[in-house]
Order: C-alpha cells, then structure tokens, then sequence
C-alpha cells in the first residue's frame, strides 16, 4: 500500500495524539492509586472505627480496622449475625434509640451527619460507651439511601469521668443538705433542751413542795418522764450536729465490745442470735467509750428490726484493716481522711435488706421506715463518727441483708494530737 506524505502526517498525528492519550491514561491510573493509598492510609489510621452500612442487605459493607481495634468483631462475624443478633450488640436501655436513629438516617434527605451516644457490646462481652455518627453514602434515583457511612468511637473513658463528677456533685450537695440539717437541728436541740431544763426543775420543786399524798405528784412526775425523754431527743439530734463533747481515752475496741456484751445483746429479740467476732490484738484508738457503744447499739437495733420476726444471725467483728484513698471518698461522711490502717467495727445481718431510695437517706434526721421512730438513731450516729474523724460505709441487698461498717483512725505519736474529738 502506498501511503503519500499527506496520509503519514495524518498517521503520525493520531500515533501522537494515542500515545498522548496513554499518558494521560498511565497519569490518571496513577493518580488514581495515589488517592486510594491515601484514603487507606487515612482509615488505618483514624482514630475512630469507621463503617459503610449498606440498607438493601442489611449489613456492613465495609469496616476498617479500628473499629475491628475497638469492638473485636471482624467484618465476616458481623455479617453472618442475624438482624436480631446484631441489634443485641446495642445495650437494652438504648436499643430502640439507636434503632430509630438508624431509621431516621435512611429516611434523611439532607447530606448531614446525624450523631448518636449509646452502648455496645465488644465481642469480650463488655459494654462500652460509643459515640456515632451517620451520613447518606450513596443515594438511588428517586433520593432513597442505599448507603451511610459512619463513624465509632470508643467514649467510655469520658462518660465515666462525667458520671463520676455526677455523683461528686451529688455527695456534695447531700453532705450540704446534711450539714444545713445539722445546723438547724443543734440550735434547736440546745434551745429546747435549756427549756426543758427549766420544765423539769420546776417539777422536781414543786413535787418537793406538795404533801407525800398529793394526787398532783404523780402528773408532776409524768411531765418530769416526759421531758426527760424529749432531752434524750435532743441529745441524739445535738449528736447529730456533733455538738456532744466527749470524753476522750484511749480505746480498744474489742475490749469494750466484750465487756458490753449482755447490754448489746439487751438489743435485739430472743429470736434472733448475736455472734462476736472479736480481734483481740486490736491497736488503740480515741474516742468515748459511751458513743462508741451508742453506735454499735443502734446498728444492732436496726439490724434486729430488719430481721423482724423471722429468725435470723446478727454478727458484730471487728479488726484491722488497710483503706485506700479510693474507697475513703466513698464514705457517708465526706471529710478528708488519709489512706492507712484503720480499726473497725461491723455489723450485719441476713434480713431483709434496703432499696438503694432508701439506702441514701437512712441518716437524715426524723426519717425512718418504721411505724413507730423517730429517725434519730442513724442521725446520731453520722455525728458521733464525725466526731470521731471516722469513715461510715453501708451496704445492703433487698432480700440479703445490710452490713454497715465504721473505721477509727489508730493512735499513733504523730497523729494522736489531731484525733481529738472535736
């Protein structure tokens, strides 16, 4: 075939303009890959796990590696689960949510991110607290998401910090609210008292007064019982206030335990039996021997009353032990104390137990459960331990029992000075 210079031209053209094409080509190609190792690199590297859930078959498209880092599921076990398997992984108290929230991103017509906080459970069986967020991916002719894209990170971390400042923020208003009530109770309690002094003394006047055969003495002598029970209110809410002076000594504990026996024991119902679990080689502490029994009298009483007429075991030990810092902010007494050995007195039983509602205001004065109390009891006896500089800690179980326990701090020649009673 002849090829005249007109047609090579228009050959070498059109090899140019291919080869031209083919450059671009190999350029865009590469391109291409550069921008695919880029947004690979960015999802191996995220932080967050990152998920394309695809709506039509109802599981994840594609999961990078962190969330697998995150969760421990890979992409294979989550999609052979079932609808219903996978909804498990959301937590019963935010299933619907996150349900809804799902529904609510398919059914979006606008291109922005929806977030959601929730828990899920890792393939450890742990739940964690995640924070995602959802946009429409890929979108069908008529609007419809085929596809979201979202985001999963791991906000356990932080959620436990913010509960944990709930529940400071909480101690701290009851320890406010308590303080106000012991406030307002010791200036009662000291002013009635001095009235009820006065009622007394004029009793006891007149009844010195009236002839032995009076029929008036016996009214007189009701009104001297009476206020003479009236000020033993008053002292229990002047406790409450830690407004009792006590008489310091050195104690040990177990001593004055064992040496008390039949009047603790005068506490509780034949029913019911008292075991003594006594460590006999307990070191000193300060404080007063008649506030300290006060304590114990009143946990035995309480416990004997949530045994009611069932049989039932009271048991009272004591010893020693170390307290963590940690476990000392948990105390119903919120004052700051060191971590170290502390002496302690507890007390438990096997009745019937309190509802946490319960349970955070068993020591506010004038609450009580019962039909017949004052609710001064366990009011006191936040006081005396405070007085004391001591930690208060309760535990109980609705169909278990209750253990209320209190630490003393021990005598030493460093700190001896500063445990005095206040």
């Amino acid at each position: 075939m002849n090829y005249n210079a007109k047609d090579i031209d228009l050959l070498l053209r059109d090899l140019k303009a291919a080869r031209a094409l083919l450059i671009e080509s190999e350029k865009a190609t590469e391109l291409a890959n550069e921008r695919q190792l880029f947004f690979d690199k960015i999802l191996a590297s995220s932080l967050c796990g990152i998920y394309i859930y695809d709506v039509t078959s109802g599981h994840n498209e594609f999961i990078n590696s962190q969330y697998t880092k995150i969760t421990g599921w890979s992409l294979g076990e989550l999609n052979a689960m079932t609808s219903d398997q996978f909804s498990e992984l959301f937590h019963p108290e935010e299933r619907m949510q996150v349900l809804s929230h799902m529904q609510e991103v398919i059914e979006s017509r606008a291109n922005e991110a929806i977030e959601i906080e929730y828990r899920f459970k890792t393939k450890s069986g742990n739940w964690i607290w995640c924070l995602s967020r959802d946009i429409a991916f890929d979108r069908g002719e008529n609007g419809s998401v085929l596809k979201f894209i979202g985001t999963f990170l791991d906000i356990s971390l932080r959620k436990s910090k913010e509960e944990e400042k709930r529940l400071l923020a909480k101690k701290l208003q009851q320890t406010e609210y308590l303080e106000s009530l012991g406030v307002l109770a010791g200036g009662f309690a000291h002013d009635f008292n001095n009235i009820l002094m006065t009622i007394m003394g004029y009793a006891e006047l007149t009844i010195n007064e009236l002839p032995s055969n009076s029929n008036a003495i016996k009214n007189l002598e009701n009104i001297t019982n009476a206020s003479k029970h009236a000020a033993s209110l008053c002292t229990q809410l002047l406790a409450y206030a830690g407004k009792i002076q006590g008489v310091t000594a050195e104690i040990f504990l177990s001593e004055i335990v064992e040496q008390n026996k039949d009047l603790l024991e005068s506490n509780v119902s034949k029913a019911h039996h008292i075991e003594f679990v006594l460590d006999p080689s307990l070191p000193a502490i300060l404080g007063d021997q008649s506030q300290l029994l006060q304590i114990i009298a009143n946990f035995i009483k309480n416990a004997s009353e949530a045994l009611d007429n069932n049989d039932g075991v009271i048991c009272i030990s004591t010893g020693q032990t170390f307290c963590s810092a940690e476990r000392l902010e948990k105390s119903q007494i919120n004052i700051p104390l060191s971590a170290g050995d502390y002496v302690y007195v507890k007390v438990s039983d096997n009745g019937i137990g309190m509802e946490h509602e319960i349970l955070n205001r068993i020591f506010e004065p004038f609450f009580t459960t019962k039909f017949i109390g004052r609710g001064l009891g366990l009011s006191a006896v936040l006081g005396i331990v405070l007085s004391h500089k001591g930690a208060l800690f309760v535990e109980s179980t609705v169909g278990e029992g209750s253990t209320f326990e209190v630490l003393f701090p021990i005598i030493n020649p460093q700190t001896k000075d500063d445990l005095k009673l206040s």
